[in-house]
């Protein structure tokens, strides 16, 4: 049948289908609107099967109904009028109605005729009975009858009550019949059996196959205050029956004397005092806490009301000796109809471990939280440990730690839980003290539990904070650094609870203990080892430091007296030098000029390790400055084919600088500035930003990659950069630059791009000075002609500076024969280590060609008898020159010479891997270099005439071979056409061949070819 939410649904779409109807009424010639009008006659259809269905369901429903109406009200009649007393109550017992006979059968009873239990309508002794019927009825048997008396007379009542469902409102509810039997007896009757035994009746009140409730029942109950089991009231029967029914621990105490009754739950709380607990008096029972319980519980016998008590800390003796335990309990007043106290109703749940183990892990985190950083120490570590163990002396009275030491006995780290007075734990236990119990678990690793008096004879025990008990047993756990071998490193002796048994939680609990201060030694000797390995690292960088100074101040001695005599040298106008001899100074005093300002960058940053650069501030013209040393590399700048743009002119009032530190700034950006600009400009630039001044050099060459960009300020570093004007340098420049502006209390910053150039700037706060400095504008550097020096050996475009003219040529010393057209190809970055090395090897007679890179090296011509390297070159070093010509078979016999400034076996050995012949360390003696390319050339020309005639003579055999070939097939040929023998044939080709005057293998290639034998002449 259609349910009424289909009909719903069939009208929503009825409704629906009329809506766009409407809306689609003025679109004419429309087939949809067809369609929607037969859906719609369709679902009229349907709505009108719907509705009367549901209209015979109605109708259904209503005669169902009406019938059960009358057949309700033709009860009620019957009800009314049935001879039987009856009652109607609830599930429970609460009466709803009663007939007219039972009203006239119990006049007086409840004139009233409000809703009121069933039970009060009987002596209060037989009410159980009625409940029992209630009870049994409620459980699915069909009826339940008994005899009770009923209340104000001695008339003799029969109860018969039956369940039943209301046909109209599905209620369950209860029929009661009742009817008159003889006058009152004693006791209740019921109609099936006899009175019953006194066993009978604890069975019925005590159920249960536990041991608990067997006691209960076999127990003599005549002879204690409760009296007889039969005898005990309705109250404390409900009672019993609500507790012992229950799995969670309850007792009762009954009467003035709080007899004990309790379920079988509560009997393990109770300990050893079972069975005697059972029907004992609770004073008698706890007497070591009813000091603190009783009272409570005398006060809700007096009427107070319930009491609760969260976590309460009671010192029981359950088991042998003195427990600490908690509970959390409640005391509830068990009442009579009249409102009297008749006991007192506990439940009670014991939560000893859950407080015990919240007081342990707040003991085992506090322990993981150690602060190594804090600590420090093994010794330091331990005492903070005893710390945290000593905040739970509840759980750990007593605690020592013993760790081994390097010479391999135990030494007392600390300890605490002892009296001052008392004798003192031994400070060393030797490892071969066996009679220690800490050596043997030292020993052994395993854990060890001992007599307190074992381990400490002597002693005195501080007592426990729970009350004047010490600890009677010592937990020894063993513990291991992580990852330090088998062997423990210390042992944590700690004292057990003594009111508490050492139990396998309580064990576990020490050694998670133990087990968190292993992790903070692992820690704290992890410290400790970083630490002395800083210390260590501060201490060679001290040392460094000290080097650097002291070399630094070495150096400027050595420098001095090269310096003078070679200025002496080129300014005295007597002196009439050659003009290589010239060069050859000159390029002296360049060198000692860069090692001079090498030197000084070494001792700058010797002081900034030490910190000891401080800015010495005077009001400077910051303009004029950054213009005369912009000027300086003007010329350089020049000769390099580059832009210089300097733009001062926003920057107008003075600064407190250091004019000296800013002029290295500047030396160091503006150089590093020409090395790698190819092409292009270089931009100076000074502007105001608000309380500091900027100094911004900016270029537009190579440019820096941006994994180098965060390592361009980084001591030692260089940054890889392909097609710079030099690779010379030793990665301190920059760094100095950064310390420089640090010790001005500014900063610098790069910006870079790969290919589009970089910009450096510098930014220098603005100072205060004394009032009445006058401006400077900076004075002179004593390192700028070093750098200027320097910048100008970049600027040479040619590949050879030493130009090689066909009479410049010189003759070789001592008239000796100058060598026949040897070639060598010189590379060399340095322009005066180039133009020096071309000089020597021009003067010994060598044709030298001169280039400053790898790519330019392998763009000539001319095929060089000897190739002379520098290893450090731009771009491609000459260990990657030697690879390239070892690969090419037109270069691999050609002999290389590597020319370095690194010294050593490992230097040398890597040069003569990558397949040179000879390894030269600068610096070197000139002779020694001539004598090792005249070597290595000689070896080389020996080495190819070897080579040649080995490949002549190889040539040689293959032709003797070949002829010998063409012979013996024309001697085969002779031997078959003139039958004659191999001696016979041989002679006639030799004749023949004599006789022509022609080769004999040529007259045998004929043969051979021809099958012809040629005549011999007359």
């Amino acid at each position: 049948m259609t349910s009424p939410s289909e009909l719903s649904d069939f009208l929503a779409r009825l409704n629906e289908k009329r809506s766009r109807l409407t809306e689609m009424a003025a679109a004419e010639g429309s087939t949809e609107v067809s369609e929607l009008i037969a859906e719609v006659a369709d679902l009229g259809e349907q709505l009108l099967v719907a509705d009367e269905e549901l209209r015979a369901q109605h109708e259904q429903l209503a005669e169902s109904r009406s019938k059960l109406e009358a057949l309700s009200a033709r009860n009620e009649q019957l009800f009314d009028a049935a001879p039987q007393a009856l009652l109607i109550t609830d599930a429970h017992g609460i009466m709803l109605d009663r007939n007219r006979a039972a009203s006239a059968l119990l006049a007086g009873q409840d004139s009233s005729g409000s809703r009121r239990p069933v039970t009060s309508l009987f002596q209060s002794e037989y009410r159980r009975v009625i409940r029992s019927l209630i009870t049994g009825v409620r459980t699915g048997q069909p009826a339940q009858r008994a005899e009770v008396e009923r209340a104000g007379d001695g008339v003799r009542l029969a109860v018969q009550v039956q369940a039943f469902q209301h046909p109209l409102t599905d209620q369950h509810l209860l029929r009661w019949e009742l009817s008159l039997t003889a006058p009152a007896l004693a006791v209740v009757t019921p109609l099936t059996g006899r009175l019953p035994e006194r066993e009978e009746e604890a069975a019925d009140l005590v159920v249960g196959e536990e041991a608990t409730m067997a006691m209960l029942r076999e127990a003599d109950w005549s002879a204690s205050p409760l009296g007889p089991m039969r005898s005990w009231p309705s109250e404390l029967r409900a009672a019993v029956r609500t507790v012992l029914a229950s799995k969670v621990p309850m007792l009762i105490w009954w009467g003035p004397q709080l007899i004990q009754l309790y379920n079988q739950a509560y009997r393990a709380l109770v300990g050893n005092k079972h069975p005697a607990a059972l029907g004992q008096p609770a004073a008698e029972c706890w007497a070591e806490i009813w000091p603190a319980i009783g009272p409570r519980a005398v006060s809700v016998l007096a009427g107070n009301g319930a009491s609760y008590f969260e976590n309460d800390l009671l010192f029981l003796e359950r088991a042998g000796y003195q427990e600490e335990t908690y509970w959390t309990y409640s005391y509830s007043p068990i009442t009579g109809d009249s409102g009297e106290v008749l006991g007192v109703f506990v439940a009670t749940a014991e939560v000893t471990d859950r407080q015990v183990a919240t007081r342990q892990m707040v003991t085992i985190r506090e322990l993981g939280a150690l602060s190594v950083a804090e600590s420090g120490s093994t010794e330091n570590v331990c005492q903070q440990a005893l710390r945290v163990l000593a905040r739970n002396r509840e759980s750990i009275p007593f605690a020592a730690v013993y760790a081994l030491g390097e010479d391999g006995q135990a030494r007392l780290q600390g300890c605490y839980g002892l009296f001052p007075a008392g004798t003192e734990l031994p400070a060393v236990i030797p490892a071969s003290d066996q009679d220690s119990a800490v050596s043997r678990v030292l020993g052994t690793g395993a854990a060890a539990s001992i007599d307190a008096d074992t381990f400490a004879p002597g002693a005195l025990y501080l007592p426990s904070p729970l009350g004047p008990a010490t600890p009677r047993t010592i937990r020894l756990q063993p513990v291991w650094l992580s990852g330090r071998g088998p062997q423990p490193h210390a042992v944590l002796a700690m004292g057990c609870n003594p009111y508490r048994t050492v139990d396998e939680s309580c064990l576990r609990f020490l050694d998670l203990a133990a087990r968190q201060l292993g992790i903070a030694l692992t820690d704290a000797a992890a410290y400790d080892a970083e630490h002395r390995r800083a210390e260590a690292f501060a201490e060679l960088d001290q040392a460094k430091t000290r080097f650097f100074e002291n070399i630094s101040h070495e150096f400027r001695t050595p420098l001095t007296l090269m310096m003078a005599p070679i200025d002496a040298l080129l300014d005295d106008p007597e002196v009439n030098l050659p003009a290589d001899r010239r060069a050859d100074v000159t390029s002296a005093r360049r060198a000692v000029l860069r090692l001079s300002r090498l030197v000084d960058t070494l001792l700058e940053f010797a002081q900034a390790e030490a910190d000891e650069l401080h800015a010495e501030l005077e009001l400077t013209d910051l303009a004029r400055l950054s213009t005369d040393v912009t000027s300086m590399f003007r010329s350089v700048v020049e000769e390099t084919g580059l832009a210089l743009v300097v733009d001062t002119a926003e920057v107008t009032e003075p600064i407190a600088v250091d004019p000296e530190m800013v002029t290295k700034i500047l030396l160091n950006l503006l150089s590093n500035a020409v090395k790698f600009t190819p092409k292009g400009s270089i931009t100076l630039r000074l502007a105001e930003g608000g309380d500091e001044v900027c100094l911004t050099v900016s270029d537009t060459g190579l440019g820096i990659s941006a994994e180098e960009l965060p390592r361009v300020f980084e001591r030692f570093h260089q940054v890889p950069v392909r097609g710079a004007r030099s690779r010379e340098g030793a990665g301190i420049g920059l760094s100095l630059v950064s310390d420089l502006a640090h010790a001005h209390g500014g900063e610098v910053s790069v910006r870079s791009e790969l290919g589009s150039g970089s910009e450096f700037t510098v930014r220098l706060p603005r100072a205060t000075v004394g009032p009445h400095q006058q401006p400077v504008a900076g004075g002179g550097c004593t390192v700028a002609p070093a750098f200027i020096a320097e910048a100008h050996t970049w600027s040479g475009t040619r590949s050879d500076p030493v130009p090689a003219e066909a009479g410049s040529q010189p003759e070789p010393a001592g008239g000796a024969e100058a060598l026949p057209g040897g070639k060598i190809l010189l590379v060399e970055d340095n322009v005066d280590m180039r133009d020096y090395l071309t000089r020597l090897l021009r003067a010994d007679g060598w044709q030298v060609e001169a280039v400053g890179s790898v790519e330019e090296a392998l763009a000539g011509s001319v095929t060089p008898d000897l190739v002379l390297s520098d290893v450090m070159l731009p771009d491609r070093s000459g260990l990657e020159l030697v690879e390239l010509m070892r690969a090419n078979p037109m270069l691999m016999r050609i002999p290389v010479i590597l020319l370095t400034a690194r010294a050593g076996a490992a230097s040398a050995s890597e040069g003569l891997r990558a397949g040179a012949d000879d390894y030269i360390v600068k610096p070197f003696a000139a002779e020694e270099l001539l004598a090792r390319v005249h070597t290595h050339y000689e070896l080389a020309r020996l080495r190819e005439y070897a080579l040649n005639r080995a490949e002549d003579r190889a040539a040689n055999l293959e032709r003797a071979l070949v002829s010998n070939r063409q012979i013996g097939t024309a001697m085969g040929i002779v031997m078959a056409r003139l039958k004659l023998t191999d001696e016979q044939a041989f002679d006639l080709l030799r004749k023949i061949s004599q006789n022509r005057h022609r080769k004999l293998r040529d007259i045998a290639e004929e043969v051979a070819l021809t099958g012809e034998i040629p005549h011999l002449h007359a």
